[in-house]
């Protein structure tokens, strides 16, 4: 595989890992809002952080 499809592909697994742990608790998820229509949440700003 090409290096940089290695350097995504294991970004994109490390956000996913982030985004199921965080499924398994979704009473415990917080949403803010960021502007009129559009939210973000503390799992969002997780997985970003992750890739």
């Amino acid at each position: 595989m090409h290096p940089m499809l290695n350097v995504a592909v294991k970004a994109a697994r490390r956000a996913g890992t982030v985004i199921n742990r965080a499924s398994l608790n979704l009473e415990r998820l917080q949403v803010d809002r960021k502007q009129h229509n559009d939210f973000v949440t503390e799992v969002d700003r997780q997985a970003e952080a992750a890739i």
